[in-house]
């Protein structure tokens, strides 16, 4: 089902042809009357209902592709780290996943939970004030000529947060507004990456309503620490794809 309208931002399209593909019923009105009815009074109800909507989703969770930039490809990644990624997925090395020399940058933490804890942030007062320090530092490599701290910009481009790989519809399961971690095989055991298991416990902490900021700031420090290690002497922003990482399943890739 595809509606176009003047009065719908080319973005706002896409986020409403997500959420008819993946939440039918979110738009209760749209699936209980016929469809030339809803094509006949399109511009002048359905499309203010829309965008009532739109305020509270998020276009595939966060989930950006890798492209010009521009609105349609969403707009909350940092161009440097859109660009880095964008390397990754043009590199020959990196076929398997970007066939197309297209991917899409995925957040271990979502992007749902990230806005949670930005708003969070904003009411913490001297509380917080920890976690707005670490976050002044990591703005300072991706966004060195900022002239004031944007900490939900910040919070939405952590690098060690984000993961290269294939385009979200090509995902055979995605977690949503789930945590979204990178495994690693010991043996025949599954296990968190190091960068990840401190990540998860920032996301359980984001979700807190009493949030202990310090012990959050120590371990989103620590999973940033261990990025950059990763990413010691590489000149990069983003940690490479593994490929074990997404076996392909049919046309699909899955994730472990």
């Amino acid at each position: 089902m595809k509606f176009v309208s003047s009065k719908l931002s080319d973005k706002e399209q896409i986020v409403f042809g997500e959420m008819l593909a993946r939440w039918k019923g979110v738009l209760g009105p749209l699936h209980e009357v016929g469809l030339a009815v809803v094509r006949a009074k399109w511009d002048s109800t359905y499309v203010n209902q829309v965008r009532e909507h739109l305020k509270k989703w998020e276009l595939d969770d966060g989930k950006v592709r890798l492209g010009t930039g521009a609105a349609n490809h969403g707009d909350w990644a940092l161009k440097v780290l859109r660009e880095d990624a964008q390397k990754f997925a043009a590199d020959p090395e990196h076929q398997y996943l970007f066939p197309t020399k297209r991917g899409s940058l995925h957040h271990k933490i979502s992007q749902a939970t990230l806005r949670e804890l930005s708003q969070k942030l904003e009411k913490a007062g001297a509380q917080g004030a920890v976690l707005r320090v670490l976050l002044d530092k990591i703005q300072s490599r991706v966004r060195p000529t900022a002239t004031k701290s944007d900490y939900l910009e910040i919070l939405l481009n952590l690098p060690a947060n984000l993961e290269v790989g294939p385009l979200s519809e090509l995902r055979k399961v995605d977690p949503g507004a789930g945590f979204d971690p990178n495994h690693d095989n010991h043996g025949k055991v599954r296990v968190q990456t190091p960068r990840s298991k401190h990540l998860a416990v920032v996301e359980q902490l984001a979700r807190s309503n009493d949030i202990d900021w310090q012990r959050l700031s120590a371990f989103l420090k620590t999973a940033d620490e261990e990025h950059q290690k990763m990413l010691k002497g590489t000149g990069r922003l983003l940690t490479p794809p593994v490929r074990d990482r997404w076996p392909k399943v049919g046309d699909k890739y899955s994730r472990r």
